[in-house]
């Protein structure tokens, strides 16, 4: 069941990719992370933040969330579409 919710949020997100300001969106099982071409983690993690979606950074550039095992596919919809309006505003 996780592998197919990691799989599936991976999927959510992969259209990040087609932002100007992001690398490369990657995932393995439940752990995610997106790269960005500028240091933007920091605003990124605020604005996570603020609307529920605890996140942490791997460096200024690369956002990284481990999500737990236990999240149903409708909380990953959740989740990737609060990430994709976050990062739609820079």
């Amino acid at each position: 069941n996780a592998r197919r919710v990691g799989d599936m949020l991976l999927n959510e997100l992969k259209p990040l990719e087609e932002h100007s300001h992001v690398k490369e969106v990657r995932g393995q099982g439940m752990v995610f992370g997106i790269e960005f071409k500028k240091p933007v983690v920091d605003e990124m993690m605020r604005r996570l933040r603020q609307r529920g979606v605890l996140v942490a950074s791997a460096s200024d550039k690369i956002l990284f969330f481990s999500p737990p095992l236990s999240l149903s596919e409708r909380e990953a919809k959740i989740g990737a579409r609060i990430i994709r309006e976050a990062c739609s505003e820079s």
